[in-house]
């Protein structure tokens, strides 16, 4: 069996000499069981095809017909044969937004001249969603004009995500919003990317608690008003902060966090390892959205030590706050951070905030 083009698009064939339907690869994309997949499908006569056209190729699907479908990064001339193709109106990049980079440029400038409206939302593959980011997609899924190409750089773990929420939007099951995440689109259950499908697995968690049925109306209500990134989620009560010390001098401050999350904390001695509270001194007072952010700025932490705070639980610590060889008046920030994940205000949790002065 060999493939087609629908469209000018590569289309994988389907049949019994093809890889196994989603629902079996979604069983497949779990733990140890992905690379015995994998191995599998090479084995197959389409294992070549499925190959090239999920890693090497579009990776184009279709997600909800004429109005959403999906895809890896394409090349210009690729994206402009699909837009004209598809009669796309919006394109859903979940890269975010990246002037300066090829792939951006070349991609902003192919949809200003076919006149197609471009939205920049940034997801990572191996980490919960920021609340902000989440809430924004909804409302371009529900707002954007179709048919509309949702996009990440392979197609697979952010698109997946985007895709889900896409068909559950339109009323369709959890069940079959799970398909696609599967080895179908390149989805692996392994190295960070299983962490997006959490976002369905704590909202079916949710619906199980609140004895409520998904809909259209209930995601949204769970995105605005209860999501919370996994354990990411905190507030940060101050008890004794100083206001000003001196230029090249210490001081402290004493901290209560607050475990707003559903599942545990884990404080560990190693700073590369589990959760520490950490203070940085910022020149003024600007969004965080990315760990880059605060490179070089001075900086201290605390909570080098083996503890676990489950939800609802708090611990009180104090915190070197950061020396400074320049007088001025600088903005305090003070979060909690993942050493893996990074600091938990990017994804939305409350930060505290306070202009001191260096003296």
């Amino acid at each position: 069996m060999t493939a087609h083009s629908q469209r000018g698009v590569q289309v994988i064939p389907t049949g019994p000499d093809c890889p196994p339907a989603p629902t079996t690869l979604w069983r497949l994309a779990s733990g140890w069981k992905t690379l015995s997949g994998i191995l599998v499908l090479i084995a197959l006569p389409c294992g070549g095809l499925w190959i090239h056209h999920t890693f090497l190729s579009s990776n184009f699907h279709v997600v909800i017909p004429s109005k959403v479908y999906r895809s890896a990064q394409l090349q210009p001339d690729a994206l402009a044969r699909v837009v004209q193709e598809y009669s796309l109106r919006s394109v859903i990049n979940l890269r975010g937004c990246c002037p300066g980079f090829d792939w951006y440029e070349q991609e902003r400038q192919v949809l200003e001249r076919l006149n197609v409206r471009q939205y920049d939302i940034r997801l990572s593959y191996k980490a919960p969603p920021p609340a902000p980011e989440l809430r924004k997609l909804i409302h371009v899924l529900l707002e954007c004009e179709k048919p509309a190409l949702l996009h990440c750089r392979r197609g697979a773990d952010r698109t997946g995500l985007a895709s889900a929420l896409a068909l559950l939007l339109e009323g369709q099951t959890l069940k079959i919003a799970r398909r696609e995440f599967s080895l179908r689109y390149g989805w692996f259950a392994m190295g960070g990317p299983e962490r997006l499908v959490k976002v369905l697995d704590w909202y079916e968690d949710w619906l199980a608690k609140t004895n409520t049925t998904s809909s259209k109306e209930t995601l949204i209500a769970w995105v605005s008003q209860h999501y919370k990134p996994g354990h990411l989620w905190a507030e940060i009560e101050p008890l004794a902060v100083p206001q000003r010390w001196q230029v090249g001098q210490a001081a402290a401050g004493r901290f209560r966090v607050y475990n707003r999350s559903d599942f545990s904390w884990e404080f560990r001695i190693s700073p590369r390892r589990g959760v520490h509270l950490r203070a940085w001194l910022l020149p003024k007072d600007i969004a965080i959205s990315d760990p880059a952010q605060l490179d070089g700025l001075p900086t201290d932490a605390a909570g080098f030590f083996d503890v676990t705070v489950p939800p609802g639980g708090s611990l009180e610590l104090t915190l070197p706050l950061p020396r400074s060889d320049q007088a001025g008046r600088f903005l305090l920030l003070v979060d909690l951070v993942d050493a893996c994940d990074g600091p938990f205000g990017i994804y939305g949790s409350p930060t505290f905030r306070r202009w001191i002065a260096i003296e």
